[in-house]
Parts: C-alpha cells; structure tokens; sequence
C-alpha cells in the first residue's frame, strides 16, 4: 500500500520540512536531480517518510541496498530510472538505506555512480524536460559527524527525531486497533504508556507491544 505523509505516525517535524522542501509549487516534474538526507537513530521512520516523500510527487521509490551494491550497478539502475521518469513523466525517489553502513568511499563511489548517470541525456525524447529523480539516503548518525564532502553532496537534510509522548500514544492506539480492530485504550492509559516509552523510536514501541501481547496471550492460555 502507498503511504501518505498522513498516515506516518511520528516524525511529524521530518514530514513538514521534507513537504516543505518540495513545496506544491515545486512538485512540478523538471530536468534537475535532488539529494535528499534523512539523518536519524535507528527505527525513527525514516524510510517510511521516503515512501511517503515518493507518494507525495506522484512517483515511484527504487530502493538499493548499499551494501550489496556496485557503482557499476548503482549508475545502470540511477539511469534506467530516468528513462522510466521520462517515459511515465513520473518522478522517481532512489532511496539508499543505512548508507553509513558501508564504507565511506564506497558510499560517495555510489553517489557518484548514481549522480554521473543522471547528468547523461535520457533515452527517451524529450526526456531532458520530463525526467526527476530525486536521490535519497538514510544514515543513523548526526548530519554533522558525516565527512563534509559526504554531507555537501545533499542539498536538503532533514532531522527525523524520537516520537514525542503525544505520537507515541497515538502509534500505540494505532498498534492496538491493527492487532484488533475493535480495540481502544483509554486516553489516561494511552498518555501512561507513552510516558512509560520515554525515548523510544517507532519500531521500538512495536517490539514492546508485540512482546506485552504474546505476554497476554500466554497467561490467557
């Protein structure tokens, strides 16, 4: 399923800064490439806001795994994108997950890759007027601990933080209603669990609530 940038739960300040990056005005389909980085620690949502990012310009999101990776093959999928940018007149977000995995040559290797196979002309015509591919990465460290050539090579960096108390009540209820659709909590026991999550990200409030629910499962059994 497509995700919108209302249904992320979390990260709400990523969300508006990354809509307000590519503004309505903006969205518009041109012949420049983007860089967007989303910088944050792990299981705050930062692929799903992505996904939404994708959603949100009407295109398509190819992901590539960097570890797996070859420049090589990185500059093939980045061109191939733009020709099917070109054909659809529909963007495309290349989205890089956890580049700071890799390491750091690697990773401004496949950048690199990626940004000369879209400076090329498309093949299809008149691509040069249709084709956007925005380039996106993930990395679960501080913008500012990157190297400054790896940070520079982003023309928009985003922050996505912890949920705040109030989103992650709300992902808990979300949670509850996935596992039954009938269930609700109590807005006290709501606010009560959020605060007990205190610095948690999004995917540790499901590890807990998975874990609380096989714990009441077993004791009902």
């Amino acid at each position: 399923a497509r995700v919108s940038f209302e249904d992320v739960i979390g990260g709400a300040e990523a969300a508006r800064s990354l809509q307000d990056a590519f503004a309505q005005g903006a969205v518009q389909i041109s012949s420049r490439a983007e860089a967007v980085l989303l910088h944050g620690v792990s299981g705050v949502g930062k692929s799903v806001l992505l996904e939404a990012l994708a959603f949100h310009l009407r295109g398509a999101i190819l992901w590539v795994d960097p570890i797996s990776a070859e420049a090589s093959g990185v500059g093939l999928e980045c061109a191939v994108a733009r020709n099917y940018s070109s054909a659809e007149k529909r963007p495309v977000v290349v989205g890089f997950r956890d580049l700071d995995l890799v390491d750091g040559r690697h990773a401004e290797a496949l950048l690199t890759a990626c940004h000369f196979a879209l400076a090329r002309p498309a093949l299809v015509e008149p691509s040069d007027e249709v084709a956007r591919v925005v380039v996106a990465a993930t990395v679960s460290v501080a913008a500012a601990a990157l190297p400054p050539s790896f940070a520079s090579r982003f023309g928009v960096t985003v922050e996505v933080a912890l949920p705040t108390q109030q989103e992650r009540a709300a992902y808990f209820q979300a949670l509850m209603r996935r596992f039954e659709p009938s269930a609700t909590l109590a807005p006290e026991d709501l606010s009560y669990v959020a605060k007990l999550a205190g610095g948690f990200s999004q995917s540790d409030c499901e590890v807990a609530f998975q874990a609380a629910a096989a714990a009441a499962k077993r004791a009902l059994t």
